[in-house]
């Protein structure tokens, strides 16, 4: 044991440990002797874990984890034969969302994909969720593409069979957002087929696009496998630094233009949310964390979008947790236009937009009719309580990150501000 403060009155002697994993439980005990004033001391810690936001994910369980594929091959406008490629994912569980106003939980993972040509150049990434709400029988996938794409795809969940999800299933909440609608290549559709089991995950998902009026149906298939711990210890560093070389400083942050100063982490004490609840308001402390995604090419289009990918926490004063989402920031230079896509597990996806000049703070909305794109999608949209509109305000300035966000829900019938 090597100590630092190893000359002081209370200097770190030795450590043991004993471990048991047995019945999904990890225990734990933990010994640390001290000499605290030339006495001997035993620091000790106990304690007995159970598997963290396993439980309740149902048919999400069997994807966690990280996922390899060598053979996928996809249909683009570009190519008449279809493009082969390789792919990693990977699934963490985000849990139980619980819904306090609608008394209902929906479960869910987040996932990132990176897909790469078979020499190793960057092809495709995406993020996003999966989200299974037990009290409808839904799965649903949620998809953030940074050319400018988001959707919502889902279908009803039959136990024993493949998961079948699309964005125009019968469900609320469901539905395809383009920031690149209004061109001659909106991107309309989503369908997909995924089998997934301890040791495979296949898919074949289909995105259809209107090509110059033509309908193009955009294929993706392949089959991975589960990437052991050991393994992955020796692949990771290798996939993820590659990625890394391949983007310019350029890529990473001159072309993020309003973004740019996003990029690192922020903690923030004095935040208060509205909620329709007896509590009325609600004070909060939040972290959040904006990484760079670069530029991302359509080469159909010949344009670049630049984006950040965000995660933030949100714990109440006490330390009790209140809200968590992921989601990115879009820049699109050509149109001069800032778009915040954020996925919010309890069913929601925001694609809100607005217009952008040098100087002013970022505003955007749900309901800027000169963003194409923009909306906002609700699988709890058939509720009593549907989300109606986001808008939103951040500015920039003295080091500080200030926002006021504002969902409009209706509540009854009566509209409610959850500021």
């Amino acid at each position: 044991l090597l100590d630092v403060n190893g000359d002081s009155a209370v200097p770190s002697r030795s450590f043991r440990s004993t471990v048991t994993l047995e019945g999904g439980k990890l225990c734990y005990e933990d010994v640390t002797m001290l000499a605290v004033g030339g006495t001997p001391f035993a620091h000790t810690a106990k304690n007995c874990l159970t598997r963290e936001y396993a439980s309740g994910l149902g048919p999400l369980e069997a994807m966690l984890g990280t996922w390899e594929g060598l053979n996928g091959a996809t249909v683009i406008p570009t190519s008449v034969a279809p493009a082969p490629y390789v792919e990693r994912q990977r699934f963490t569980s985000l849990g139980a969302a619980h819904n306090e106003v609608l008394g209902e939980m929906t479960f869910g993972v987040k996932y990132e994909c990176w897909i790469d040509e078979p020499d190793g150049t960057p092809f495709h990434h995406e993020t996003g969720q999966w989200w299974w709400v037990p009290a409808k029988g839904l799965i649903a996938r949620v998809t953030n593409i940074p050319r400018g794409q988001a959707f919502v795809a889902g279908g009803a969940y039959v136990e024993g069979s493949p998961m079948k999800i699309s964005t125009n299933g019968s469900f609320a909440g469901l539905g395809m957002l383009d920031a690149n609608g209004d061109t001659g290549i909106p991107t309309t559709a989503f369908w997909s087929t995924v089998n997934v089991n301890s040791t495979t995950f296949c898919y074949d998902d289909v995105t259809l696009l209107q090509v110059h009026g033509s309908n193009f149906e955009h294929g993706a298939r392949n089959c991975m496998s589960r990437v052991s711990a050991r393994r992955l210890e020796a692949h990771v560093e290798g996939w993820e630094s590659r990625r890394l070389g391949a983007v310019s400083a350029d890529d990473s942050l001159a072309g993020l233009g309003p973004l740019a100063d996003l990029v690192g982490t922020w903690y923030g004490s004095e935040g208060v949310t509205a909620v329709p609840t007896p509590d009325g308001t609600i004070s909060y402390v939040e972290r959040q964390i904006f990484t760079s995604l670069g530029g991302a090419s359509n080469q159909l289009l010949g344009e670049k979008t630049y984006g950040v990918k965000y995660e933030y926490w949100m714990n109440t004063t006490a330390g009790e947790a209140l809200h968590h989402e992921t989601g990115h920031w879009w820049w699109l230079p050509s149109k001069e236009v800032v778009i915040r896509v954020a996925t919010v597990p309890r069913g929601q996806l925001v694609v809100a937009g607005g217009k952008w000049s040098s100087g002013s703070p970022i505003s955007i909305s749900t309901d800027d009719s000169s963003v194409h794109g923009v909306g906002l999608l609700d699988v709890n949209g058939d509720s009593a309580v549907p989300s109606r509109s986001f808008r939103s305000t951040v500015t920039l300035e003295d080091g500080k990150l200030c926002y006021e966000d504002v969902t409009m829900l209706a509540v009854g019938g009566t509209p409610f501000a959850h500021t």
